[in-house]
């Protein structure tokens, strides 16, 4: 049994074809039409059930062929899932971050796990064994770091980002490299330690478009990177319901 799980942004839609809990095709689109849709499901003739997570807008068209054709389910605030969400405002949670964490606890249900998603933002959640979310924190990512240092002051230049082994920059580029990139690690550092602090040992799971560059520095951690944790999250939820 085959399954499409469908990760809508703001900029991009990801599509992933599941069949039960292994991810078999999956494809980038930009610009998501009913044309393009209805054209990539005939490869794929024995989807059942469809899972979307939606953070941008999402066409009603497109959700209507969905619901008339298929087992269907769009992750809200609303929607049932197999873990216990405290969050105090959960319609404000992004469905990004709450997929993950379902996905977390999926993976690892007799661990505390914290995710970390680092993308545009790095945000850090936390599910416990039990498989309580609370909440968790964001902050600006990679880019935004550099960016934010060359838009907010008047000579600072706008650099990229490098691998660099040495903390200390030699120049003005190295000095904003260095910045943004070991004073990210030292954030993630510093909240893992506050986590183990307060709930005890857990696995640490590392997502998002900058994982592979942060986890160069981290080995020390021992943190896993899962790159498609979001999607698993939507099919866990999937599968709870149908």
């Amino acid at each position: 049994m085959q399954h499409l799980i469908i990760d809508h942004g703001n900029t991009r839609t990801k599509l992933f074809i599941f069949e039960e809990v292994i991810i078999v095709h999956r494809v980038v689109i930009v610009d998501l039409t009913l044309e393009l849709l209805t054209g990539f499901l005939k490869s794929f003739p024995h989807v059942s059930k469809v899972g979307l997570s939606a953070t941008g807008h999402f066409d009603d068209s497109l959700k209507i062929f969905l619901q008339k054709k298929y087992n269907f389910i769009e992750l809200t605030h609303e929607t049932k899932i197999p873990i216990t969400n405290h969050y105090k405002t959960p319609k404000t949670l992004g469905k990004d971050r709450l997929a993950a964490v379902v996905a977390a606890h999926d993976l690892y249900p007799a661990q505390n796990v914290m995710i970390i998603d680092a993308g545009t933002c790095v945000t850090y959640d936390f599910v416990t064994v039990s498989g309580d979310y609370y909440g968790g924190s964001i902050s600006p990512g990679l880019q935004m770091r550099l960016r934010a240092m060359h838009e907010f002051t008047a000579k600072l230049p706008l650099v990229g980002i490098e691998y660099l082994l040495d903390f200390i920059g030699s120049d003005t580029t190295t000095a904003l490299q260095t910045g943004a990139q070991y004073g990210l690690i030292h954030e993630i550092e510093g909240f893992q330690k506050m986590y183990v602090q307060r709930f005890g040992a857990c696995k640490t799971l590392l997502t998002g478009g900058d994982a592979l560059f942060i986890a160069q520095h981290l080995v020390h951690l021992q943190i896993e990177t899962q790159n498609d944790l979001v999607a698993m999250g939507i099919n866990v939820v999937l599968n709870h319901h149908y």
